[in-house]
């Protein structure tokens, strides 16, 4: 029996949508700026804000749901959201657990969103029209970006939470060190055969085995520092016997995957994955967070966040610790004062009345405002909240003593106040023209740094700095405004006109971005898109800022809309276009070029075409051959160490031309004898060997010279340049020089195996 339909709304283009189903989301394109569609998944139908559906639009099934208005949208992100580094991939997505609700006139058209690692064929994916993928997610409060790897993938958890995780989410969110932990078989604790949570164990770095730091013996308070290893007893005797009999080591894994116990080698089945295409939602999510700040045993409560979290700042890193008092007697309380003088913390003595005018009658409040338009000796003095404030604090202390409202005056600038035992000023000093002056050019120098430009004005505090900030900039504002108002109104807006009389489908009516393809009373010449330069189109867009012209075609239109996409002009575009005329004029010269190339007779010896300038070509180096690519440099990019004689290519081992330039040079290892900054014993973490084990022979036809480049990592220890270079899960801090290999913990265990 087929299932029955779900119910449906139509969005401005005529299609059917459904909950979640991803669309683009834009308001109007004065609203948004000429930013590209937004995108999102659909997550519930709402009505308008203080109504509720009908019973019958709440029962209703495979139909238009009726007075749907709004609709509840899960975001994704562009990388231009992110970040200004120009992304070539347009159909790369970030997702994000933050949702908001929109108009339902704001979906422009469908579109569809997957997981990278649910489509089969990525390429033929991002191929397609309307085709997005993510494997990543952002936090916008946290401002950080997490893995997304699917549920059914997670492994290392005890059988109870990962059912529940599988069954609820389609997704988990965790951080990138953690995938390997997640993804590799269940960990159990070698001591107590209970599950090992990757924060709380250590694994042997000989046996391979984990175990809880409270059942080692000793009990470990912390894990090790990064870049160190750990090894368990048996092995650590085992390892001190190796040594003393100056045996070589045995590396066979003890692990026991046959019992469940240890860890086994990481299935790799990416191959023969079955990728479903429905996702599994729980609560309108189809994931959540499970990462190095999660406790285990809460994600079995249905109510628990599912948001991504940090560390805690509770503790001694953020708080100060206050040790016990040991010693004498505890000092006394400081007891209360018995000064007189003192008025009491909240009585009639320091509160201040500022108004009640809100209580008085009508002719009272009427009274008021005349006899307040005759206090002021100036004019601006009539708008200034200063003068203002004080004026009804003065009227509100004559109506409270039962005093004639006309005896309030303000014949100065200060005031007394309870708790103050001289009169203070209650607005501001007229600001010099010197004042003025310093100040402006603090605007220029600092920019809104108020406390900065207060430590050029000696006689002002911070307080009058920032007021006067506030009235300097409205005066400015209020001039611009009285300027704008003296200017002769602006031309009316261009008026496009329609090419054709069919509209276009991604065309709605309140979009209002589309525009026609002739001007009126303008040249044809003029008319142009302003990213491929193309003059031929049915439907013309508005551009967004910052293109030669103010519209687009319509292939342009929707690739800048849809995948924030502009294109480029061709290379036979790159010079300005030519009217008519002028093509016509280039077409008959090459006409006539061609014609007077085949009446030439045959006896007539063509010219000889000018001799190819030969090209300076450095000499070669003195140093020889290449130790990463065996290949022999020009001079001047090939370097030597001075001391171990290592000859590598600049571009090979990352030497820039202004280290190469300095004389002596020395590599990564012999530098690191002089400021010992890592390990001085240089053993590859990539392809470690046993003690004692002599190198391996080289292969043939080679001299095994690549072995000699070497590439500090952030652990302090060293690897060799080829093999940080070919192990796509480790990186370079500084891809330029090849610094400082990171990402050894991120490594899967499958790697350490045969």
């Amino acid at each position: 029996m087929p299932p029955p339909p779900k119910e449906h709304i139509v969005i401005s283009n005529g299609e059917k949508v459904h909950v979640n189903d991803h669309v683009y989301v834009s308001p109007p394109w004065e609203l948004r700026d000429g930013i590209p569609y937004s995108i999102a998944r659909i997550m519930e139908f709402l009505p308008d804000e203080g109504q509720t559906l009908s019973k019958d639009d709440a029962k209703g099934k495979g139909k238009e749901r009726q007075g749907i208005t709004r609709v509840r949208l899960a975001w994704y992100y562009r990388p231009s959201d992110l970040s200004d580094r120009a992304v070539a991939d347009s159909r790369l997505l970030y997702a994000a657990i933050f949702s908001e609700v929109q108009p339902v006139k704001f979906l422009r058209a469908k579109c569809h969103v997957r997981h990278k690692d649910k489509i089969v064929d990525l390429n033929g994916w991002k191929r397609r029209p309307d085709r997005f993928y993510f494997s990543k997610l952002f936090d916008p409060y946290i401002k950080k970006e997490y893995e997304v790897i699917r549920s059914v993938d997670v492994n290392n958890l005890p059988p109870h939470i990962r059912n529940t995780l599988q069954a609820r989410y389609e997704f988990v969110i965790t951080e990138r060190e953690m995938v390997s932990d997640l993804t590799d078989n269940i960990r159990l604790c070698g001591t107590c055969d209970q599950w090992c949570p990757a924060t709380e164990s250590v694994q042997c770095d000989l046996c391979k085995n984990f175990f809880h730091m409270q059942c080692v013996s000793p009990p470990l308070a912390a894990k090790p520092s990064k870049g160190y290893g750990w090894t368990c007893a048996p092995c650590t005797l085992q390892h001190e016997d190796a040594v003393d009999r100056k045996l070589p080591r045995n590396t066979e894994s003890k692990t026991r995957g046959a019992n469940g116990k240890g860890k086994g080698k990481q299935s790799n089945a990416a191959g023969a994955r079955v990728v479903h295409t429905e996702d599994k939602y729980f609560k309108m999510w189809p994931y959540r967070y499970f990462g190095l700040y999660t406790v285990a045993e809460d994600t079995l409560d249905p109510d628990d966040m599912i948001f991504p979290r940090t560390t805690t700042r509770v503790g001694p890193r953020y708080q100060s610790s206050i040790p016990i008092y040991v010693g004498g007697p505890a000092p006394a309380e400081v007891p209360p004062s018995t000064d007189d003088n003192l008025p009491n913390r909240g009585g009639d003595e320091t509160i201040e009345v500022m108004s009640d005018v809100v209580h008085w009658s009508e002719a009272e409040i009427e009274q008021m405002e005349q006899l307040k338009a005759k206090l002021w000796t100036k004019s601006e003095q009539r708008y200034n909240v200063d003068y203002l404030e004080e004026a009804i604090r003065r009227f509100t202390a004559a109506h409270d003593s039962k005093t004639d409202l006309e005896s309030v005056k303000i014949r100065n600038s200060t005031r007394s106040r309870k708790w103050q035992k001289s009169e203070s000023r209650f607005v501001d000093k007229d600001w010099t023209t010197e004042e003025v002056q310093i100040f402006e050019k603090g605007l220029d120098a600092y920019g809104a740094e108020l406390f900065s430009i207060k430590g050029d004005l000696k006689g002002r505090s911070t307080a009058e700095v920032v007021r006067y900030y506030g009235k300097w900039k409205n005066a400015r504002l209020g001039e611009e405004h009285r300027r704008a108002q003296t200017l002769p109104p602006p031309p009316p807006p261009t008026k496009f006109r329609r090419t054709v009389a069919v509209r276009s489908s991604s065309d709605p009516d309140d979009e209002g971005s589309v525009v026609n393809g002739q001007l009126e009373n303008t040249k044809e010449s003029a008319i142009m898109c302003g990213s491929c330069k193309t003059k031929d189109s049915t439907v013309w867009w508005k551009a967004p800022r910052g293109l030669i012209s103010s519209i687009m075609c319509d292939t342009c239109g929707i690739a800048w809309r849809k995948y924030g996409d502009i294109k480029g002009p061709s290379k036979q575009d790159d010079h300005p276009p030519q009217s008519k005329k002028q093509q016509a004029a280039a077409a008959a010269a090459a006409a006539a070029a061609e014609k007077e190339k085949t009446e030439k007779r045959d006896s007539e010896p063509l010219p000889l075409p000018p001799p190819k300038r030969q090209k300076q070509m450095p000499p070669p180096n003195k140093h020889g051959a290449c130790a990463c690519c065996r290949k022999v440099g020009l001079a001047g990019t090939v370097v030597k160490c001075e001391d171990c004689g290592l000859v590598v290519h600049g571009s090979c081992y990352g030497v820039s031309k202004a280290d190469a330039a300095v004389e002596p040079w020395l590599c990564e290892v012999c530098a690191n004898e002089k400021h010992q900054e890592f390990s001085l014993v240089s053993n590859c973490l990539l392809c470690p060997r046993p003690p004692f084990a002599q190198a391996p022979p080289p292969a043939k036809g080679s001299s095994g010279e690549f072995l000699r480049a070497w590439k500090p990592t952030e652990g302090r220890g060293w690897v060799h340049a080829i093999c940080a270079v070919f192990i796509p899960e480790v990186a370079f801090t500084d891809a330029s020089r090849l610094r400082m290999v990171e990402g050894m913990s991120s490594l899967p265990k499958w790697r350490w195996t045969d």
